[in-house]
């Protein structure tokens, strides 16, 4: 659940085409038959923040996430375009080449998975011009990762994080996990 989640210093926006979520919380609605990458270009435009944590609903939260204000400020510090998220990675590994650089992973550019749309804090600019109008969320991690390999940029993992989320969607479609834990939130919700 999200009862963890203090919004008073980070608030939380949930992206539907025109479904409002169950949960007292923002909403953009993009509205119907737009693309993956339209609504999400959308949607990084609407908001004014300079950088946004950003992950998608097959990321089932079920402990704090990292303290987020801690990476954000390594973010700023070191002038990066994205750190990632991602619980147990801590070498380098195929499909991931990564430098260590004072700490974290940094992302090479013969890296699988560049572009990602894991659990990230990003520079929120950065993250605009990495999209492209009419990709759906594949497109945009297996182009986005041939577009990124010819720039410059700055993605850092942090390493050995604890596992604070579950993937509950494969493919697309919601896991035998992913059904039973969002039947759970809407049980949860309509007793609150």
């Amino acid at each position: 659940m999200i009862r963890w989640w203090n919004q008073k210093y980070i608030p939380v926006i949930f992206l539907c085409e025109t479904k409002k979520f169950p949960l007292d919380t923002g909403v953009l609605m993009a509205g119907p038959g737009k693309s993956f990458s339209d609504m999400l270009i959308w949607a990084l435009r609407e908001i004014s923040y300079k950088h946004v944590f950003y992950t998608l609903e097959d990321c089932w939260l079920i402990d704090n996430p990292p303290i987020l204000k801690t990476y954000l400020d390594i973010l700023i510090t070191r002038k990066a375009d994205a750190i990632r998220l991602l619980p147990c990675h801590n070498i380098d590994t195929d499909p991931y080449h990564f430098e260590w650089e004072d700490g974290l992973l940094r992302i090479q550019n013969d890296s699988m998975y560049q572009m990602s749309l894991s659990p990230s804090i990003w520079n929120r600019e950065f993250f605009i011009n990495q999209l492209i109008p009419g990709e759906d969320p594949w497109q945009i991690e297996i182009d986005g990762t041939r577009r990124l390999s010819q720039k410059n940029h700055k993605i850092y993992f942090v390493p050995n994080l604890n596992r604070w989320y579950l993937n509950t969607v494969h493919k697309g479609y919601f896991t035998d996990l992913g059904k039973e834990l969002q039947k759970q939130l809407y049980e949860w919700h309509n007793k609150s």
